[in-house]
């Protein structure tokens, strides 16, 4: 079974994390904002990245749902933000339009709170949220 969503965000779209606190809803979330190597995105070699994602995702557990998120905007000033997650039998694909010249850090924080939304409602055990964005991931953690 697949699934797609879209979600239209031209209006007022609310602030990312706007409704939470770290009391509620981070009590039990372990945040890593570094690769087993450290390693700058821009100038490092496709293939060495692709192996460094590769060691933390063979690491985690095998009844762990993993959701990978990415936000992104382009030359035009387009924005979106997407959520993939594969389990057995379902893979669940989030297209998010963004504000035209909406940030890609905005984007990204979207992209994760689309996938923290579809997570904790589907699955509550042991949740992977992979990004590529160690901004956000700093800006959740502060």
């Amino acid at each position: 079974m697949r699934k797609h969503g879209f979600i239209d965000f031209n209006g007022d779209t609310p602030t990312p994390f706007s409704c939470i606190t770290p009391i509620d809803s981070f009590n039990h979330v372990e945040f890593r904002e570094e690769l087993l190597t450290s390693t700058p995105k821009h100038s490092s070699h496709p293939e060495l990245l692709r192996q460094l994602a590769l060691e933390v995702i063979n690491d985690i557990p095998d009844q762990a749902l993993i959701v990978y998120t990415d936000g992104s905007r382009s030359d035009t000033g387009r924005a979106g933000s997407g959520v993939f997650s594969n389990t057995p039998g379902n893979d669940v694909k989030i297209s998010i339009r963004n504000p035209d010249h909406c940030s890609v850090f905005r984007s990204e924080l979207i992209a994760i709170s689309g996938a923290l939304d579809h997570a904790l409602n589907s699955y509550k055990d042991n949740i992977w949220t992979l990004t590529d964005s160690r901004s956000s991931i700093q800006y959740l953690i502060n």
